[in-house]
């Protein structure tokens, strides 16, 4: 258990809490220790504009799906005693910790099932139940799971699947600029506070030069260019392959006109079901210009089928788009969280009215941390931030 005076968003930034912690023999750290408290108490551990990844307490969060994956592994590895992507601490430990969670009420007696089918892996419930088991196995069985959801997380990376819940606007060989920022004052009960809404512009994708220097490098004969075997409205999308580890690995480096290098490296024989290896490179340069020509403004769905679903309802669309622009919202966000959430739900795309948490690292090393803004919503939150902002400056003019 713990000691924490949870104060949580505008308070921290005016003033430090001097926070203690006391910490059993359990397995459990002090930062998580002092994360629980703190997320319990309704503290912001995570979006500090200030914040850096050294001061992220939600790395500790395990209420997540990969932590709800990691239980449901724990929990099937007890109840058929066989193994799941890691080793087990002993010969003994299944069985073990098959009576531990039948005396808590989580197995049922057979322990081949679990009690209760009703939100079967429910993490808050596992750890509290666990409480009741003794205490040597209570360590093992919570570095168990703590080791299961390491190699669930690493296996998400690995897959090019790995979401922390942030979206991270941090792209390799990408170009991230910062080119707007204006500050509103707000009220609170602790007195002046301040917004600040950033304007982002990202420029990514590769040119047909870049791409034939990458080319000059290739060794393998399966390394070079590829055309989709789909053609559509007379069009067909180029892209560069290349080996990340030549003769160590089967997996593949894809660059596109448009995003340039991308996230997930691919198998080769996965590739070659959608691409063939091109010999024209004229086709080759027509098709990868045009595509990075167009996708300076345009979407993929205009690319591909000449129209754009969102377009035609007056949405805006940036899937594929080689310029994006973002817009966040940092600094004392929850002073003016009821403005912010009622422009979303009323001018907001449907597709983007939920409040999603955005990290930029700008070309010059800065990192923003904010709420993500669609395009729709930017003109109407400015307008009420300048409203606030302006009657606030009223009132400390008055006498």
């Amino acid at each position: 258990s713990c000691c924490l005076c949870g104060h949580g968003g505008v308070s921290v930034r005016l003033r430090l809490s001097a926070c203690l912690s006391v910490c059993t023999c359990l397995s459990v750290s002090p930062p998580l220790c002092a994360y629980v408290h703190a997320y319990t108490q309704g503290a912001l551990t995570h979006g500090d504009r200030r914040a850096t990844e050294s001061r992220d307490l939600s790395r500790y969060n395990l209420d997540t799906k990969y932590g709800r994956t990691a239980l449901e592994h724990v929990i099937r590895s007890v109840m058929t005693r066989t193994k799941q992507l890691i080793p087990i601490p002993n010969s003994t430990f299944f069985d073990d910790v098959g009576i531990a969670l039948v005396g808590v009420g989580l197995l049922h007696e057979s322990r081949t099932q679990l009690a209760d089918n009703k939100d079967m892996f429910n993490l808050s419930r596992f750890l509290n139940r666990i409480l009741g088991v003794p205490v040597d196995l209570q360590n093992a069985l919570f570095s168990y799971f703590a080791e299961m959801l390491a190699a669930v997380v690493a296996a998400a990376k690995r897959n090019g699947r790995y979401d922390e819940g942030i979206l991270d606007v941090d792209y390799k060989e990408a170009e991230v600029k910062l080119v707007e920022s204006e500050t509103f004052e707000g009220s609170t009960s602790v007195g002046t506070v301040f917004t600040e809404l950033h304007t982002v512009k990202v420029e990514r994708g590769m040119t047909w030069d870049k791409a034939c220097e990458l080319l000059e490098g290739c060794k393998h004969e399966s390394e070079g260019f590829y055309l989709s075997k789909k053609t559509q409205r007379g069009k067909q999308r180029a892209i560069l392959v290349l080996y990340r580890d030549l003769g160590k690995s089967d997996k593949c480096n894809v660059y596109q006109p448009n995003l340039g290098l991308m996230p997930r490296q691919e198998r080769l024989s996965s590739l070659q079901d959608k691409y063939f290896q091109a010999g024209d490179l004229q086709v080759v340069q027509r098709c990868w210009s045009d595509h990075y020509a167009q996708s300076a403004e345009g979407c993929a769905h205009a690319f591909l089928s000449g129209r754009c679903r969102r377009k035609l309802i007056g949405e805006e669309c940036e899937v594929g788009r080689r310029q994006r622009t973002y817009h966040i919202l940092s600094g004392s966000v929850l002073s003016v969280w009821n403005e912010m959430e009622r422009i979303l739900q009323r001018y907001g795309p449907s597709s983007q009215q939920k409040i999603q948490i955005m990290r930029v690292r700008t070309g010059d090393g800065r990192v923003i941390i904010g709420n993500y803004i669609p395009s729709n919503c930017v003109v109407h939150l400015r307008q009420t931030l300048r409203r606030i902002s302006d009657d606030q400056k009223g009132k400390e003019t008055l006498p």
